[in-house]
């Protein structure tokens, strides 16, 4: 089954362009490790400063996920400490609706 992701957080005020070059330059090993770990889409969206991440994974992901077998993710999350409003809880976005390919969930 999949589950469908999205959690809101917030960048540093000028923090955009890094943001993104953070984004351009995403190591090869960390696409793997998503890719192993059943994470079929990831998608970031910039409103200002308010960033939206949207994911789908296999619904047994974050039971998998743990510091020690995602150690590229943790590295990332680790250089993107840099860039994110350290004053701003980030927090999962509840769905309330879903359709696909004409059917609903």
């Amino acid at each position: 089954m999949i589950k469908r992701l999205l959690i809101k957080s917030r960048i540093k005020e000028g923090a955009a362009a890094e943001y993104i070059r953070l984004h351009n330059t995403i190591p090869e090993g960390l696409l793997k490790e998503y890719d192993s770990y059943g994470i079929y889409k990831v998608s970031c969206f910039l409103d200002g400063l308010d960033l939206f991440v949207y994911s789908e994974q296999e619904s047994s992901f974050s039971e998998q996920r743990t510091p020690g077998n995602m150690p590229e993710n943790e590295d990332f999350q680790k250089t993107l400490l840099q860039v994110k409003d350290h004053g701003f809880e980030p927090h999962t976005v509840t769905e309330v609706f879903h359709m696909e390919n004409g059917e609903t969930d």
